[in-house]
């Protein structure tokens, strides 16, 4: 999701103005010997034309570049609705357009005005009271124009996700391993600290099985509470699983050291296995750090297989993706993937033979 980069209200009526001046600076030297009535109103209607084309571009890069949020994707819509005031989004985007329009209106009114102008003086009092009007129309728009702005830098953080791809989402509580699990998976490195809701944002890795590659998103940690109480850290996780995830894989902290008990841990995983009904897996994480005897304490609490972890890569990494590639062997997403991987081996190992046969005749 794209948000166009915006000038504030006073920097488009600046850049307006400057332009304007500079262009009929230009055109005044060509027209040294015109008649000075028909001068005056040729230079004073190029700098309304002008300017006016130059705000138009702007407010334009606003209204059509911008996405409307009601023709997003389910993921991005809820995206935006959780970190944004929709609503007031909406409002400031319908007013751009309309200045858009008010400002069409305005040019043709004084373009006009300056045509039947009878002396010099009257042409650049019409221009000045056009150049007047612009800048109320502009001033008016000037704090939507920073909300919009303010937006775009809120929802730059919006993941750039490849939606062909076999996407697994990792969720669990706050500070339980989920950006190390991201890391010995990927190899992508997301900011990893010793406090709950490190990860703000979505981070997103990718690594490559039999063939095969497979995309894992790092989500906000979640707390086992309703929906409606939860903040927009976590309503990104919530929205990435039910949009986004192919099959997820949640993160038990057996260690209870993220700060959450192993029975609130336990009712999160419950509740997100009944709401989002999709393939699962349950890793155990930081388990170089626990003694055996509590580790099996805690197994015995899950019904489910149980993949162990710790918080440097070991051979446990490998059989997570063995797993991750059985879980997407039926998708139509996997067979495409590893059809183009394969095939860009095949033209890769054929380009190198080409080029040691080439070697071998020189």
């Amino acid at each position: 999701m794209k948000i166009p980069i915006m000038l504030k209200a006073q920097g488009i009526l600046d850049k307006s103005f400057k332009e304007a001046s500079k262009y009929t600076d230009h055109i005044r030297e060509k027209m040294a010997h015109t008649k000075f009535i028909d001068r005056a109103k040729r230079l004073e209607t190029l700098r309304i034309e002008r300017s006016y084309a130059v705000s138009k571009k702007e407010l334009e890069n606003i209204v059509l570049k911008t996405p409307m949020i009601n023709e997003l994707p389910e993921f991005y819509r809820e995206f935006v609705e959780s970190q944004i005031d929709a609503d007031k989004f909406r409002q400031a985007l319908n007013h751009a357009a309309a200045t858009e329009k008010n400002m069409f209106n305005l040019r043709n009114r004084y373009v006009k005005g300056v045509k039947h102008a009878r002396n010099a003086k009257e042409c650049e009092v019409k221009r000045k009271r056009f150049y007047g009007r612009m800048s109320s129309f502009f001033m008016d728009l000037e704090d939507d124009i920073d909300f919009l702005i303010k937006c775009a830098k809120e929802l730059s953080i919006a993941p750039h996700l490849n939606e062909d791809l076999f996407t697994v989402v990792i969720a669990g509580m706050p500070n339980v391993g989920k950006s190390t699990l991201l890391i010995n998976l990927t190899g992508s490195s997301p900011e990893v600290a010793k406090y709950p809701f490190t990860t703000k944002r979505i981070f997103i890795g990718k690594f490559q099985y039999d063939y095969t590659e497979f995309q894992v998103l790092d989500t906000p940690g979640i707390l086992d509470r309703p929906n409606k109480e939860r903040n927009k850290i976590e309503l990104q996780a919530v929205s990435a699983i039910r949009h986004l995830a192919d099959a997820a894989i949640f993160v038990f902290d057996p260690t209870e050291t993220c700060g959450f008990s192993c029975e609130k841990q336990l009712a999160l995983f419950s509740e997100i296995k009944k709401s989002f009904p999709m393939p699962m897996l349950l890793v155990f994480s930081k388990t170089d750090i626990i003694g055996p005897k509590e580790l099996e304490k805690r197994k015995k609490e899950f019904d489910e297989p149980i993949i162990e972890t710790s918080q440097k890569s070991s051979p446990s990494i490998e059989n997570l993706k063995k797993k991750i590639c059985i879980l997407g062997g039926k998708s139509q997403k996997v067979r495409l993937s590893k059809t183009q991987l394969q095939k860009q081996k095949h033209n890769f190992k054929n380009k190198n033979t080409v080029s040691e046969n080439q070697n071998q005749t020189r």
